[in-house]
This record gives C-alpha cells, structure tokens and sequence, in this order.
C-alpha cells in the first residue's frame, strides 16, 4: 500500500506563524482575514486555497511542502471535497451513531 505523503504538521505551521508573526488572530488581521481563517485552513482541507498561498509564503516554502496531499507537484491545488460533500458525509456519520446507540 502507497504511503501517504507526509506535509508540515499543523502546530508546527502554527508554532512557525506565531514566532514569526505572532497571534493567529493577529496575523489574519493583518493579512485582512476574518479572525478563524488560518485556524480553518489548517484542520479543513477545502477551507481556503488563497489563505494556504498566504501561509506558505509567509513560511518561506511552496504550498506543496506544507500539504502534499492538497497541492501537486506542479504547484496547483489538488481536487477537494465540497462543502456539501462533508456536509452529507457528517449527516451518514450522524445517523449512524444514532442507530448504534
């Protein structure tokens, strides 16, 4: 079985933001972002393509350095589940654990 590539862990994307830049909240604020927006990014792969950008070059890397499972080795953003994909997704999850209990 192929092995997942394996990217920047979140709190070391987050830990890296905040030596450099400061608070989370801070840097979207700076960034002109609302205040969850890079909190949203990094635990949501469909969150926002754009904010993803903003971090790795604030970082100093390419996008596909941070998350190999979201960009391709050309630099574009890979195909992402949609919104309503995961909303349909946690309402099978939902039902199911209903059932169960």
């Amino acid at each position: 079985m192929p092995q997942q590539p394996q990217g920047w862990h979140p709190e070391r994307i987050k830990a890296e933001l905040r030596i450099r830049y400061g608070s989370l909240r801070d840097i979207c604020r700076t960034w002109g972002l609302y205040q969850g927006a890079i909190s949203g990014v990094l635990r949501d792969p469909a969150h926002s393509i754009p904010t993803e950008k903003r971090i790795a070059l604030a970082l100093g890397v390419l996008p596909q350095e941070l998350w190999p499972d979201r960009w391709g080795a050309d630099g574009k953003a890979l195909p992402r589940p949609s919104k309503t994909d995961r909303k349909s997704e946690l309402v099978v999850s939902q039902r199911k654990k209903m059932r169960a209990a």
